[in-house]
């Protein structure tokens, strides 16, 4: 599971940036879920344990630019209470949490994400238009506000973990652009290839 955290909920805060990434065993890397949105802390913690449960999550990628301590207190917080509330103790182990640090400049740069989309090793299951969508209009010159960035961050945590990328994550969003326009051609060049997904 990816989390970018935001500090907040509502005015200018961003989106808490949530979602689920798996891995097959052919090493194809498959987005899930989307929980990106507004939440309150104890609301993003109670999102991001609803994905690891769901999903069978073993690890949590959670950027920690922001305070890693804040992030780790808000997903211990909603995991104790969930087993509380369980009464069983039939809770899945509380996931690992990995923090990672973005990197940005004033020009966004592209990185792994794109060569892993045009190989066709990674790969989107239906329902993640608000994602999707994102990932084509994602503009690096434009105003900070409104973010345009929050779906794309967890992905981007996640995917650069699983592929084994490296521990630092360089921000490189502006990989995105054009990255539709050249996927479209590559499948009209070859209509036979259709994306896998599931696993």
């Amino acid at each position: 599971v990816g989390v970018d955290p935001a500090e907040g909920k509502g005015g200018n805060h961003d989106d808490w940036g949530i979602g689920a990434l798996g891995k097959r065993r052919d090493k194809h890397l498959v987005a899930l879920d989307d929980r990106t949105g507004q939440y309150e802390d104890d609301e993003a913690g109670e999102a991001i344990i609803d994905l690891c449960e769901i999903w069978g999550a073993t690890k949590i990628i959670v950027e920690v630019n922001r305070g890693e301590r804040r992030v780790g207190s808000v997903i211990r917080a909603a995991y104790y209470r969930r087993l509380s509330e369980r009464g069983d103790g039939k809770l899945r182990p509380l996931p690992e949490i990995i923090g990672v640090t973005a990197k940005e400049g004033k020009k966004l740069r592209a990185g792994p994400l794109r060569p892993l989309y045009l190989q066709g090793m990674l790969h989107h299951v239906a329902g993640l238009a608000a994602l999707e969508r994102q990932q084509r209009e994602w503009d690096p010159d434009a105003t900070p506000r409104p973010r345009q960035d929050d779906h794309i961050d967890w992905l981007v945590h996640a995917a650069h973990h699983l592929a084994d990328l490296g521990a630092v994550i360089v921000d490189y969003r502006a990989g995105f652009a054009g990255m539709a326009e050249a996927t479209a051609a590559r499948v009209k060049a070859q209509p036979q290839v259709r994306p896998m997904y599931g696993g």
